[in-house]
């Protein structure tokens, strides 16, 4: 081999081994981090009395004192409860309404003190109504309960402004209690979701979030392994710093319009207030569901209601913000859900790229990429025979690496998971193993099938073409990502000032520099369950995958042809194919390497037994015996009424309860909100997080059927991510109809059947 080969050989190798070393030793959190030190939380939010609520006292209790401490101030809140009252001590919602000041006969009534319904939106006045049905009058401001008590003077100080200014509109307070929601949305019932379906004009809504930074003791909580349930990985805004307030625009799958983030950053601004919107210019990101949602937009959301988080600073009041919002608020300009934007603020400034100026770019960039920047500068100049010959030649190189990404990318999911249970693995790093598969692939069809066809300028030709490919493919799946691969496209063209190994590897580096932002904001908020769904995912995702990878794929055969082509003349064919499948697979094994060093051992750290591991929730079952379930059941009208009780001796932060039957629909009707799964006849009821200790459910089923009542529930540890589970089964017997007559005992008091059996 000659000499001038070796050290770009070795330096791709050393490249690829520092890499592999910097993302496994100083990357470990949040993204690479083994699963077991994942939190799957979707938006553990407020401040650190919000984590402590469900484990020093009781959802209720939280609630009374809120409720207390607002008709102390002179308001008088109304309470919505989330589920039957008899089904135990919950949590509750509390509401405050401030109506338009003036009413028709023209006297002022006092804020907050209406006795109607709760709904929002139930009437139009005289004022309101002369808005379009399309502008939005009704304003909502949530808080939640835990942030009430860490902020109540700044609250109930915002709250008697209100009061006292007159609005064309309707505003609304909320305080829904805290969810734990760690285990993700499941059957959990929330205060947010019970208020939103109680609105009664949802086109004229649009709902903020407020919420209040954390202390320094919950962001770092993580480091030294001691539990707020809350990694890295789960940040949501409220953990993006103390320093600076933020601005959520969007919310899981969703974007909030545009002129909502527009009203709350000029409220900041006339505030003098400082304030940062992280994805502002990466609304993709939202689209596609790979950001943390806060949980209470995503229930405005889900209802085509718009909604924006805000967290302030610690040193900022929100008073003063707020009410600027509501003083400038115009609805006339809230008709429209510009979703495709791009906000930026430079030098106290707002600037914003809309949808209409995105699309003009993008027709703009088409002709003249189309023209004059890839087939005329490729095909000019004295050796355009030779080229066009070559592109003609090796016509298939771009739908072969397509096609070879995809069936890498299917096919390589069963050896990815077996990877991952093995290793304990997180969805992170199985969708770098498949991608690196993909590489590797991509090497052995260069070694067997296209080994010396071209020359470099060909694979030049064809990495500019994929970049424009992808301009379309991408900008059609979300606009905003036009300018993403435009700027890809246009370090493409770098390619073609260099003819060497080494250059092209750094300019193939080059080419990562537009995702760095993108990958910046995946960092910090980062939704582990859909990369989870995306390494699992359908044809459809990976074949965008695939288009995505491709220019990467391109540059890696570019390297591969030139060493190859330079060891060529030495006549050492079969040599250098060898060094070149051994360089791909080296970075491979490296990276697989370090990984294994840096994480196995802390995996194995655990003595308790596991329950599952599944997207980054490590479960481990608990032998406090803390959980006790008991039923009865009574015969009544040809069913069975059955009764549930759960006692708990430690305040838990979920229950999981399911029935099961054998023939027959196990549940008729219930107390408490319940889904049918009609294929395994089973039922799962939906309760509030923070359940108290003693639990009580009543439903009705088929007296000649034996149905089980299994509950589950789930206690935080001093571990991130990590939480003890115990699950106890009651069995309630058939039912025996001639034994069971009016007069009988059981009939009137019920059976008991003792305490469940724990599993």
């Amino acid at each position: 081999m000659k000499k001038n080969v070796r050290p770009a050989l070795l330096f791709f190798v050393r490249l690829f081994f520092f890499i592999s070393a910097c993302i496994s030793r100083n990357f470990t959190a949040p993204i690479f981090a083994a699963s077991d030190t994942f939190s799957l939380s979707s938006g553990r939010s407020g401040s650190k009395a919000s984590q402590t609520v469900g484990a020093d006292r009781t959802g209720a209790s939280v609630s009374a004192e809120i409720q207390k401490k607002l008709k102390l101030e002179g308001f008088n809140p109304k309470t919505i409860n989330l589920i039957s009252p008899g089904a135990g001590d919950f949590p509750y919602n509390i509401l405050l309404t401030f109506e338009k000041k003036i009413n028709k006969d023209g006297l002022e009534t006092k804020g907050g003190q209406e006795e109607s319904s709760y709904s929002v939106g139930a009437s139009a006045s005289s004022e309101t109504s002369s808005y379009s049905k399309d502008f939005k009058t009704n304003v909502i401001f949530v808080f939640e309960q835990s942030d009430f008590l860490v902020n109540q003077g700044q609250i109930i100080t915002l709250l008697k402004s209100i009061s006292q200014k007159k609005y064309p509109f309707e505003v609304s307070i909320l305080f829904p209690p805290n969810s734990s929601d760690f285990l993700g949305k499941g059957n959990l019932i929330t205060g947010t979701d019970i208020f939103v379906d109680s609105i009664d004009l949802p086109d004229n809504t649009f709902a903020v979030s407020v919420k209040f930074s954390k202390d320094e003791y919950e962001i770092d909580a993580f480091k030294d392994g001691k539990r707020n349930n809350s990694s890295p990985s789960s940040k949501t805004a409220e953990t993006y710093g103390d320093e600076v307030s933020v601005i959520m625009p969007g919310s899981k799958n969703e974007v909030s319009p545009l002129w909502l983030v527009k009203a709350i950053s000029n409220s900041f601004l006339k505030n003098k207030a400082e304030y940062t919107v992280p994805a502002g210019t990466f609304l993709t990101v939202f689209r596609f569901g790979f950001l943390k949602g806060d949980p209470i937009s995503d229930s405005f959301f889900r209802e085509g209601i718009p909604s924006v988080s805000v967290t302030f600073a610690d040193d900022l009041k929100l008073c003063p913000v707020l009410l600027s919002f509501l003083d400038n608020f115009k609805p006339e300009k809230t008709a429209e859900w510009d979703r495709h934007y791009l906000f930026f603020t430079f030098n106290g400034q707002n600037f914003v790229l809309n949808e209409a100026f995105l699309v003009r770019c993008y027709l703009a960039a088409a002709f003249v990429t189309l023209f004059f920047l890839c087939a005329l500068s490729f095909f000019a100049g004295k050796k355009s025979l030779i080229h066009r010959s070559e592109i003609r030649k090796l016509w298939y190189l771009l739908p072969l690496t397509v096609i070879i990404s995809i069936a890498v990318l299917v096919f390589g999911l069963p050896l990815t998971k077996l990877a991952a249970s093995k290793l304990h693995l997180s969805p992170v790093m199985q969708l770098y193993i498949r991608i690196q598969l993909l590489f590797l692939a991509l090497s052995a069809v260069f070694v067997i099938i296209l080994k010396n066809r071209c020359s470099g300028y060909t694979y030049k030709f064809y990495i500019t073409l994929s970049t424009i490919v992808n301009i379309f493919v991408f900008s059609a799946a979300d606009l905003s990502l036009f300018f993403l691969f435009v700027f890809e496209y246009i370090l493409s063209l770098l390619l073609r000032l260099s003819k060497r190994a080494i250059p092209f590897s750094i300019i193939g580096l080059l080419l990562f520099i537009p995702f760095i932002p993108y990958g910046i904001i995946l960092w910090q908020y980062i939704e582990i369950q859909k990369i989870s769904n995306l390494i699992s995912g359908n044809i459809l995702q990976n074949i965008l995958l695939a288009f995505a990878v491709q220019p990467f794929s391109l540059v890696w055969l570019l390297i591969l042809s030139q060493i190859l082509n330079r060891n060529l003349k030495n006549k050492k064919t079969f040599q250098n194919r060898g060094i070149v499948f051994t360089a791909a697979a080296a970075s491979f094994m490296i990276f697989l390497c370090f990984y294994g060093i840096s994480h196995i051992l802390e995996k194995y750290r655990f003595i308790p037994s596991v329950v599952d591991i599944t997207d980054g929730v490590t479960l481990i079952r608990s032998k406090n015996n803390r959980l006790q379930v008991t039923a009865f059941d009574s015969f009544e009208f040809g069913n069975s009424v059955c009764n549930v009780e759960i006692r708990s001796s430690k305040p838990a932060e979920r229950y999981e309860i399911s029935i099961s039957g054998k023939t027959v629909q196990p549940v008729y009707e219930a107390t408490v909100p319940y889904t049918e799964n009609t294929k395994d006849l089973s039922a799962a009821f939906h309760l509030p997080d923070f359940p108290p200790e003693l639990c009580r459910i009543t439903y009705t089923a088929a007296a000649i059927e034996e149905t089980a009542v299994s509950v589950t529930s789930y206690y935080a540890t001093d571990r991130a991510g990590t939480f003890e589970c115990e699950t106890c089964t009651a069995v309630i017997s058939k039912a025996d109809n001639e034994a069971r007559t009016a007069d009988s005992p059981e009939n009137r008091y019920g059976k008991k059947t003792g305490l469940g059996n724990r599993t």
